[in-house]
């Protein structure tokens, strides 16, 4: 009898590894190991992030597709297995050539969330969800992206995060990143408004609107580990978010974009209502 029960047990262990997804992510050329790379499973809400040395593990996942993502390399996607050694190739990104212009700061615009006083925190998957800045004429003298707040609730010290600046596609999609390098920020415990400076950079507001992105980053750092039996733990920041009426709501996850619409039995698209991250825009000249 107790041999049987140590055979089941030894096939359920081999089943679980099985099961265990683990790996590590480098670039192609160098060699060198890539942390923070988004690691999504195709088409689902799941997935992880690439630790500090590149590593990178996902449970119950094997047969599936894992997407890998991170600015300046080519996306990349791979059927997932143990003991993974995924390459990444860099990626030649086409950057619009920056004029630094003399700066005055004579004029001072913030965007800010429609509805500031309501306020939702979401623990969600490894996913980058957006606001929408329309670009309004009242920008043209001050047209200069001279930070972003963001709102977050942290139970850990230094919990950080990716920003991300699209410019719309073709499509009104988030397209090219104004960036050539991943912005992570950090922010400390407790609710806070964080404002992060981006003077440096001399990015204007481009005529066609601005996404800011958050994409979430499932790191170890960043975890908490709660005691309820369904879930291992929070990764924080929990990114605030603030009830608004749109057109449009995008966000990445799976590998892909996403886009929430509601039509009415003309096929015209209504606003909706919905939920964005509390994000505000400072402008200046």
């Amino acid at each position: 009898m107790i041999k049987r029960i140590l055979i089941f047990l030894s096939i359920c262990f081999v089943a679980n590894l099985r099961g265990q997804i683990s790996g590590v992510v480098l670039d192609s050329i160098t060699g060198e190991k890539l942390p923070l790379v988004n690691i999504s499973v195709l088409g689902e809400n799941k997935g992880t992030t690439s630790e500090l040395d590149g590593t990178f593990s996902l449970g119950e996942n094997a047969g599936k597709k894992l997407v890998f993502s991170i600015l300046g390399y080519q996306k990349k996607t791979l059927q997932a297995q143990n003991n993974m050694r995924v390459l990444l190739q860099a990626d030649e990104i086409a950057l619009s050539e920056v004029v630094v212009e003399n700066r005055k700061k004579t004029k001072k615009i913030e965007i800010g969330p429609e509805a500031p006083s309501i306020y939702e925190a979401y623990n969600r998957g490894p996913r980058t969800d957006t606001r929408f800045f329309e670009y309004l004429s009242s920008y043209n003298k001050a047209r200069y992206i001279d930070a972003i707040i963001v709102r977050t609730d942290s139970k850990v010290k230094e919990a950080r995060f990716i920003i991300h600046l699209y410019e719309p596609d073709k499509n009104g999609f988030p397209g090219k990143e104004m960036l050539n390098q991943n912005l992570v920020v950090s922010v400390d415990k407790g609710i806070k408004n964080t404002l992060f400076r981006l003077e440096k950079f001399h990015l204007k507001m481009p005529k066609t609107g601005l996404f800011v992105g958050i994409e979430k980053l499932m790191i170890e750092s960043n975890k908490l580990e709660t005691d309820n039996p369904y879930q291992s733990g929070v990764y924080y920041p929990l990114i605030l978010y603030s009830s608004a009426e749109k057109d449009k709501i995008f966000s990445y996850s799976g590998g892909q974009w996403h886009v929430q619409t509601k039509q009415n039995q003309e096929g015209v698209l209504e606003k909706i209502k919905t939920s964005e991250p509390a994000i505000s825009l400072i402008l200046t000249n």
